[in-house]
């Protein structure tokens, strides 16, 4: 618990010079007429907390506006306590040269530790008190004049942090921030992830190039392989089509023989008159003069002569016509057993080469000559067009050639693009798997960091969220006290708008329809519903010490007892060990409080608490 110990003011503002302390427990009452420094002892413990003016947003106060006129310097004296620690503050301003300060940090082992750099003080006073700093107190414990409205008057954004500090979840918050990804981590592993791609896509590359030199000497071959394959058949169409050329040339030649042989068999073919007519003639002659001989009138000698001439011709035809005959038979039998071979030669080529027909032997000769010539156009084809001609294997193994080089087109543009991204100079890459593995580490800690910065947000907002409930909850409580029984249920929105039950409209109304004082009494309901939802008592850094500035003065008598008892016997008694209400307000009794300060002209004229009047300026 946080509470307030001695204050020493000098020059601050219209206080020249006070010191009072305050009691560890008790309710304070600072009275006195306008402009009589009240609100500068509520400036002062803010300025002491933090060094810095209050500031509105039509009052942007410098530190040399904080020294009484006519004086050089101010120095302001604050002692804290809280669970640990006690601080003992001391500011100093001299006009137009800055502030100093001095900060001792008393352990409750009595080790005591001094700073003295302003920066430094700051920070440690907002670390001891559990990271409050001044916009969250002057959200919860610290209530301004005519502020009231100020928490509903804050964004969302405002509030949050202001909760976050009030609440001690700074450090949820600082570890948050630590645990948050940085943009630079990000922009490595996006860089990484380039590279790792570039370095894939490239491995990539050079295995499809692999691939596509052995599909292509595949395909070559294969291409050889078929065109030779082709280029036999061909050229065994050509050889058997020569074969039957040459069967039909046999075929021609035998038969030009065959008609040959016949025409000899018909020349020799024998004659069966046993005298030829030339024969028969040169016989008759012979026998005539065979007659003529025996019967003409001639000598015997001529006679016999012509006889013996006659028989030795007559027999001589008849001898050599006997031969004849004989000769002539055996060369017709020589040639017909010859014309028998040549027909069953014919008949086996004739089947053979397919012929029903001999007259069809040219036209087969003709087909034979046009098929050659087909062949050995295709041949010449096969080998300057082997690809026209590709079977059903070459074609697949075409098709994924083409594919292997389209992806390794499409990889080339994306290399040109990876290769864009990468800072010159730094082309040098390493293998995928070193990219992957370190892409993987750092994916696993973005991971884990998200997930614990989500537990965080999701802690924080519950925490925060909390806050609502309750404060709607004290409201309540505190609703029916600060109206006199008027108002008992309101509602608050999550933007801290407040909406009351309204009995005579019968249903909940804003507070803007409300009188001026009313909704001063509504706010300030919701700031002290605030102040306990958002200061719990357990926490040791929590504010044990709640400020109003004029908090009383739209408040009619009724109303006002109220707010009094409330802060003196009420819940915030039992909430707040130090309470202290500034008020120039004579509808209450003064006597109700434990303790008063009276201030006139900056100074306190009576009080009930120890003071010293004089603070050494040295």
């Amino acid at each position: 618990m946080i509470t307030l110990g001695e204050l020493q003011i000098t020059n601050f503002k219209r206080i020249r010079s006070l010191c009072i302390t305050f009691p560890r427990q008790g309710t304070i009452l600072v009275e006195g007429p306008n402009e009589s420094g009240k609100s500068t002892l509520f400036e002062a413990i803010y300025f002491a907390l933090y060094g810095q003016p209050i500031v509105t947003e039509t009052n942007r106060k410098s530190l040399d506006d904080l020294i009484t006129y006519g004086e050089n310097q101010l120095r302001v004296k604050l002692s804290v306590h809280t669970d640990k620690n006690t601080l003992y503050i001391d500011r100093t301003v001299k006009r137009s040269k800055g502030s100093t300060i001095t900060l001792r940090v008393m352990s409750g082992s009595g080790i005591e530790e001094v700073i003295n750099s302003v920066r430094a003080a700051n920070s440690r006073i907002v670390q001891e008190l559990g990271g409050i700093d001044g916009s969250a107190l002057l959200n919860s414990c610290l209530v301004e004049q005519k502020k009231l409205s100020k928490l509903e008057e804050l964004d969302a954004k405002e509030r949050r942090d202001s909760l976050m500090k009030i609440l001690n979840l700074e450090k949820l918050s600082y570890i948050e921030d630590r645990l948050r990804v940085p943009k630079g981590e990000i922009e490595q592993l996006d860089a990484l992830k380039i590279r790792y791609e570039l370095a894939n896509c490239l491995s990539q590359k050079e295995q499809l190039l692999v691939s596509l030199q052995e599909l292509e000497e595949d395909y070559r071959n294969g291409l050889i392989n078929m065109a030779s394959s082709q280029s036999k058949s061909l050229y065994s169409k050509i050889a058997s089509a020569k074969n039957d050329l040459g069967q039909a040339t046999e075929l021609q030649q035998l038969l030009a023989r065959k008609r040959e042989l016949e025409g000899t068999i018909s020349a020799n073919k024998p004659n069966r008159s046993f005298l030829e007519p030339n024969t028969l003639a040169a016989l008759f002659l012979s026998v005539i003069i065979l007659l003529v001989a025996l019967f003409a009138n001639i000598s015997w000698f001529i006679k016999g002569l012509l006889l013996i001439a006659s028989v030795a011709f007559i027999a001589y035809l008849v001898v050599s016509n006997l031969r004849r005959l004989t000769s002539k038979d055996a060369t017709s039998q020589a040639s017909e057993a010859q014309l028998l071979a040549l027909d069953r030669k014919v008949s086996e080529i004739s089947t053979s080469l397919g012929l029903k027909d001999l007259n069809d032997l040219q036209d087969l000769v003709n087909h034979r000559n046009m098929q050659i010539a087909e062949y050995e156009a295709q041949i010449k084809f096969l080998q300057t067009n082997p690809e026209m001609v590709l079977g059903v294997d070459l074609q697949s193994r075409k098709q994924k050639i083409d594919q292997i080089k389209q992806e390794i087109q499409v990889l080339d543009h994306r290399i040109n693009w990876l290769r864009s991204e990468i800072p010159s100079g730094e082309e040098n890459l390493r293998s995928p798997q070193e990219y992957k593995k370190e892409i993987d580490r750092l994916e696993e800690d973005i991971r884990v960091r998200e997930i614990a910065v989500h537990i965080l947000q999701e802690s924080t907002k519950r925490i925060i969220s909390n806050v609502l409930p309750d404060t709607e909850r004290n409201m309540n409580l505190l609703l029916p006290v600060l109206t006199a029984g008027r108002y008992h249920d309101a509602r608050i929105s999550e933007d801290y708008k407040i909406e009351v039950w309204d009995e005579e409209a019968g249903r909940y109304v804003g507070k803007n329809i409300f009188s001026g004082g009313t909704k001063d009494q509504m706010s300030l309901a919701l700031r002290l519903a605030f102040a306990i939802a958002s200061l719990p008592q357990e926490r040791g850094t929590s504010p044990g010490f709640l400020f109003m500035d004029e908090p009383l003065s739209s408040f009619d008598e009724e109303r006002t007892q109220s707010l009094i008892d409330l802060v003196t016997i009420g819940e915030l008694a039992k909430i707040f060990p130090q309470i202290c209400i500034i008020s120039h307000s004579k509808s209450f009794d003064p006597g109700t409080f434990q303790y008063f300060i009276r201030m006139e002209d900056g100074r306190v004229t009576s009080s009930n608490l120890s003071r010293r009047e004089e603070l050494s300026l040295a």
